[in-house]
């Protein structure tokens, strides 16, 4: 996990020799593991252990060139290049985001729990619910299609299934599980804020289908943050 997900080449462990049997014997490679040990109990006090592992490099093999080059291979000879690990992160990065918009991954799924949060702790969390918009078809001249997305809102107030209305002057109780939503201004449907209540089912956590639901960008990042600080404080006091 050191040496490769954090890249520390200079603790990779050699596990057996041709040439000398020590090598690979457990005395050998216990003794290679407390130094490892002792390494980040350093880095960790300097506050400077990495809390994610750097993008790896890829050693290029070098062949001896055999004959004259075609103008394709020349090219690829050609498309070479060298990027730092910051640099490398970075096209990384760019390219995820151009293949999320695109809609070939999705972010934001991939970083969801796999159990839906508790009702009752939904009050002020940020999510993602997914609703069915009429755009225009493309393939036709007049008409339109259903196109679902994922709407993010901020849940306000949650029905407590014994006295909550969606109006005062409703008789009907809402059940529980019904929280009510407010939804952010969005210039691109031509919409102004506004609220609804929206019954969230269980089953439909993490689900593509009509009223999915999920933790929206910012609650992922806010959670995130705030599991970090505590893994953190736990290896204070430990």
């Amino acid at each position: 996990m050191r040496t490769r997900g954090l890249q520390w080449v200079e603790f990779a462990a050699r596990w057996s020799s041709s040439t000398d049997e020590y090598v690979g014997t457990v005395e050998e490679l216990t003794g290679h593991l407390k130094e490892l040990i002792e390494h980040e109990r350093d880095l960790r006090e300097r506050d400077e252990l990495p809390d994610v592992a750097p993008p790896p490099v890829v050693r290029r093999k070098t062949f001896k060139q055999l004959g004259t080059p075609t103008a394709q291979a020349e090219v690829l000879m050609a498309a070479r290049e060298e990027l730092t690990p910051d640099e490398l992160r970075e096209a990384a990065e760019d390219e995820r985001d151009r293949l999320e918009e695109a809609g070939e991954i999705d972010h934001v799924a991939d970083a969801q729990p796999e159990r839906p949060p508790d009702f009752a702790s939904l009050l002020n969390v940020h999510l993602e619910v997914r609703w069915p918009y009429r755009v225009p078809d493309q393939a036709k001249k007049r008409g339109y299609k259903t196109h679902y997305i994922w709407a993010e809102g901020e849940v306000v107030e949650i029905a407590d299934g014994t006295t909550t209305k969606r109006t005062p002057q409703c008789k009907t109780v809402l059940a529980w599980g019904a929280v009510r939503i407010k939804w952010p201004k969005d210039s691109r449907y031509d919409e102004d804020e506004s609220f609804t209540w929206t019954v969230l089912v269980e089953d439909s956590w993490r689900k593509e289908k009509h009223l999915g639901w999920r933790f929206a960008k910012p609650e992922l990042a806010r959670r995130g943050a705030a599991a970090r600080a505590a893994k953190r404080a736990r290896a204070d006091t430990s």
